[in-house]
């Protein structure tokens, strides 16, 4: 059987950029978002937050050593072009609520299973409660990210309106441009935290599903039973319960259920052998 690191060689090992430093030996490009607090950020060339800590575990249990880690700023628009091209081996993010079924994939969780939520401005959070207060409301969405489906489905009144990342939406609520943002809802509790409760509060109101997982393009089925093996020993030596802990403490989000290894399985794209 091949090693992890001799598996990841086979797919890419070219120059990628997204890196301060150069890595030392064979690099294994890895996508991750770069503007979510306490889930995956990157601020001054240090990256922190659940995502990055999954992406470390994993591919040190690949054979790769941090300096050989090279991450590459990605978003839910661009993850399945910068599979294809090889800019990146493997992402470590939030999926659309589509992700099982697209055929360019294939993903290995989930690590977390966050819930859709809603972040509202302050002032505005006893007004904006739930769906019923949502009618003829902006809400801002993740454009890709299947949050517009499950609020047209839930809030048909409600008037959607998208922005290329979190932290756009963020600026539309803050400059009244929508009366709140809908999504996965760890990142808005990290997007609480960091910019303080005194601007933007989370709604009660939780719905849906937002996991998040390891991305591989569809047909890698060696690498992505890799990963699933490691995802699983994270699990099982507790490193997992270390990772929802400093979740808890960065983005003040406490994990819904307890993650077994039985939750891990690998999902759609095809799978050959």
């Amino acid at each position: 059987m091949m090693t992890g690191l001799a598996l990841l060689s086979q797919v890419a090992c070219s120059p990628v950029t997204g890196s301060s430093t150069l890595p030392q030996g064979p690099a294994i490009p890895v996508g991750i978002t770069i503007d979510e607090p306490g889930v995956s950020l990157e601020h001054d060339g240090v990256y922190s937050g659940l995502d990055v800590d999954v992406a470390r575990y994993v591919t040190g249990v690949l054979g790769y050593g941090q300096s050989q880690v090279v991450f590459v700023p990605v978003s839910v628009q661009d993850v399945s072009e910068k599979l294809e091209s090889g800019t990146i081996d493997v992402a470590f993010s939030a999926l659309p609520a589509d992700a099982g079924s697209r055929e360019a994939w294939q993903y290995v969780g989930p690590y977390l299973s966050a819930r859709q939520g809603l972040m509202v401005r302050a002032d505005d959070r006893k007004a904006i409660s739930g769906p019923g207060s949502l009618a003829n409301r902006v809400v801002c969405v993740v454009d890709g990210s299947g949050a517009d489906v499950e609020v047209g489905r839930r809030i048909p009144d409600a008037v959607i309106s998208s922005r290329a990342s979190y932290k756009k939406c963020l600026t539309a609520l803050m400059v009244g441009q929508a009366d709140a943002v809908a999504g996965d809802d760890a990142v808005l509790s990290g997007l609480v935290k960091a910019e303080g409760a005194g601007l933007v509060a989370m709604s009660s109101w939780r719905y849906g599903q937002s996991p998040h997982g390891v991305v591989v393009r569809s047909g890698a089925t060696e690498l992505s039973r890799t990963v699933k093996a490691a995802l699983v020993r994270m699990v099982r030596d507790g490193s997992w319960a270390k990772m929802a802990a400093s979740l808890r403490e960065n983005a003040d989000y406490r994990v819904a259920s307890t993650l077994t290894s039985d939750h891990i399985e690998i999902h759609g794209g095809s799978v050959s052998s």
